[in-house]
Parts: structure tokens; C-alpha cells; sequence
């Protein structure tokens, strides 16, 4: 006589949508190899926390086209310049403040 085996009908239904060659090749891993690539995955989350932060406050500078036209008539340079001096500004002001993407 065979046991039924109870499924849980949620996990059941998730099921389909996941991968589980990558959940082998996981547990395939060391422990340290796991907390090393989780620690990696932290890094790349933090960079781009930090990069989203730039482009905000690049963004607050230089919120539209009006903007734009105004530096270039303060600086006498095309839009064009205008928005590459201003890229350039606000990378220089990032890498001051000792910010690393």
C-alpha cells in the first residue's frame, strides 16, 4: 500500500516558476562560497543604491530642459556643452565626497 504524500497547494502552484537547477547548483556550494557570493550580491545592491543616488541629486540640478538653456546662456556654451560640464561638475563633486560606484 502507498503513502500519499500531502503537497501544499501554494507550494504547488509556485512550483512551475522555479528554477531549481539553480537551487542545486547553490547547495552545491560550500557554506563559504555561499556567504561569499551573497556578500558579493550586497556590494552590487549597495553600488547601486549610491549610483541611484547620484543620478537623484543630478536630477534635482538639472530638473528640466529650462534649466539646461539657462547654465549654458551662464556658462556661453550649446545646451549640448552645457549638460556635458554639468555631468562633468557633478561627477567631480561625487568622487569628492569620497563616493565609489
Amino acid at each position: 500500500m502507498k503513502t500519499k504524500i500531502y503537497r501544499d497547494p501554494v507550494v504547488e502552484a509556485y512550483m512551475p516558476g522555479v528554477d531549481r537547477t539553480l537551487l542545486r547548483e547553490n547547495l552545491k556550494l560550500t557554506f563559504e562560497q555561499r556567504i561569499e557570493k551573497h556578500t558579493k550580491a550586497l556590494r552590487l545592491f549597495d553600488a547601486l543604491q549610491r549610483s541611484r543616488k547620484l543620478h537623484q541629486n543630478h536630477t534635482r540640478f538639472l530638473k528640466t530642459t529650462e534649466d539646461i538653456f539657462n547654465y549654458a546662456a551662464e556658462q556661453g556654451v550649446s545646451e549640448e556643452e552645457a549638460f556635458k560640464k554639468s555631468m562633468e561638475e557633478k561627477s567631480k563633486e561625487f568622487v569628492e565626497k569620497g563616493a565609489e560606484v
